[in-house]
C-alpha cells in the first residue's frame, strides 16, 4: 500500500463509523443549549445531508484527514477534497 495508511476492513470501518454516530446528532432534551454552535452543526447535519453526506463527513472527523478517509474509500484525494467542500457549502 503506496499510502502508508492502514486500510480498515469494512467491519472496522463501519464500527468506528456507528461508535462516533452518536456524538454527531443533535440533542433534542429539553435540557440541551440551544446556542451551542455544535448543536447548530449537528441539527444542519440532520436535516441537509443526505445519510451518505453525514456518514462521509463522520468518517473524516474520526479518521482526522482527506488522504485517510481517501485510502479508507478507495478513492483519490481530490474526489474526498471535492466531496468535503460541498458538505462544508450546505452547512453554512
Amino acid at each position: 500500500m503506496a499510502s502508508g495508511y492502514k486500510t480498515l476492513t469494512k467491519s472496522e470501518l463501519s464500527a468506528l463509523y456507528r461508535k462516533a454516530r452518536k456524538d454527531y446528532m443533535p440533542d433534542y432534551g429539553p435540557f440541551r443549549e440551544a446556542s451551542d454552535r455544535a448543536e447548530t452543526i449537528r441539527r444542519r447535519m440532520a436535516s441537509r445531508l443526505t445519510e451518505t453526506e453525514r456518514t462521509t463527513l463522520i468518517l473524516y472527523a474520526e479518521l482526522g484527514s482527506l488522504q485517510k478517509l481517501a485510502v479508507q474509500m478507495g478513492v483519490s484525494r481530490s474526489r474526498i477534497y471535492r466531496e468535503i467542500q460541498n458538505i462544508k457549502r450546505k452547512l453554512l
